[in-house]
């Protein structure tokens, strides 16, 4: 009956571990992605750009249990939280010569938001 008592935390380490691993992987993938481009970002940088445009998403993750009764609006409001994220993480990123090509690297950002944010609702 022990076992049973920690196996939500077992989980849980397991969950983090993967949303670890998918921000260290994708934003790997996207810096590789900005440097083909000819962009000058360091790999830091795009972790930490990454990391800090998620915060739409976390504030959208907060909020969603209070409207989950509302589909349609709760849908919009998923939406909205990944495009913000992706200007965030966009508007960060994307420098002058980047600008002619900023699509081939917006539509990554959002794919990984969009990641991000399935692996928490589960849709």
């Amino acid at each position: 009956s022990n076992v049973l008592f920690f196996l939500p935390f077992i989980f849980r380490v397991q969950v983090i571990s993967w949303i670890l691993t998918i921000w260290v992987v994708g934003t790997y993938i996207l810096f590789l992605l900005a440097r083909v481009l000819g962009g000058s970002v360091s790999f830091s940088q795009m972790l930490g750009v990454i990391g800090y445009s998620l915060l739409p998403l976390i504030i959208a993750a907060t909020i969603l249990p209070f409207i989950h009764a509302l589909p349609l609006f709760s849908m919009f409001f998923k939406v909205l939280a990944v495009v913000w994220a992706t200007y965030s993480a966009g508007s960060l990123l994307i420098q002058e010569e980047l600008q002619q090509k900023s699509s081939l690297l917006l539509y990554p950002i959002f794919l990984l938001f969009v990641y991000f944010f399935s692996l928490h609702s589960g849709a």
